[in-house]
């Protein structure tokens, strides 16, 4: 009995060792090698402003302050990385999920997000499972539309799969696929209200269609509103 609370308290420290070591690593140095990768990946200029390590209740490192762009275009205050810790002896490189916190999206974005997104066929060195994004936001030239929870999964050469943005009160979904060279958007909402043009508020509202990195065009529109049904199609251009 006291060998094994003996034990018990051995690996309790042996742990606390473990979830302590890595605060003690100097991890800003890695932060310009982090960057450079993510800019190379993108094609755009990243900024970060703090990198911490941490074992418990998953090992993961979380990174705060990031920028992607020279305006910036994006803005992130939190990014939570828990990776598959075995798989990192092993060629590909498993990242279970990301989470990201406080997003802005500058309009100008949208152009580029859609190269960023789409995979060049060949199978990358990482491999994301899961992408989680809260309290998103998107800065439009004469409105903000948000915030948004969004939830998004990748295929095996880092293309995205399926993503599904959620409204944060729950009265707007919109699912998104990738389709060819663009991808396709299916829009549905109850008790919502445009978020720009005229202030109209529908009882339901559904829409399709296809998004490339230029434009938004719905196909189909379908609503209910003020005792009235509407229909139709739409482009927006940006």
């Amino acid at each position: 009995m006291k060998l094994l609370k003996r034990f018990a308290i051995v690996f309790a420290i042996l742990l606390a060792i473990a979830a302590a070591v890595p605060f003690f690593i100097p991890l800003s140095t890695y932060i310009p090698q982090i960057e450079k990768l993510a800019a190379d990946k993108l094609k755009e200029p990243v900024k970060i402003s703090s990198l911490k390590v941490a074992m418990l209740p998953l090992p993961h490192a979380t990174l705060t302050g990031i920028t992607v762009g020279k305006a910036p275009d994006i803005a992130i205050q939190m990014v939570t990385v828990t990776p598959d810790i075995f798989s990192l002896l092993s060629t590909v490189k498993v990242i279970r999920s990301i989470e990201v916190e406080g997003v802005t999206v500058k309009q100008d974005a949208f152009a580029k997000i859609s190269g960023w997104t789409k995979s060049d066929g060949k199978p990358d060195q990482i491999r994301i499972g899961r992408l989680l994004v809260h309290a998103a936001r998107v800065e439009l030239k004469k409105s903000v539309l948000g915030p948004f929870d969004a939830e998004a999964s990748l295929d095996q050469n880092g293309g995205l799969s399926e993503a599904l943005v959620t409204s944060a009160d729950k009265k707007l979904q919109v699912k998104v696929t990738p389709i060819k060279k663009n991808f396709a958007i299916d829009v549905s909402a109850k008790d919502w209200q445009l978020p720009v043009g005229l202030p109209l508020k529908f009882d339901q509202f559904n829409a399709k269609g296809e998004v490339s990195p230029t434009q938004l065009n719905f196909s189909a529109i379908s609503g209910k509103l003020y005792g009235g049904n509407v229909k139709g199609v739409a482009t927006l251009n940006w």
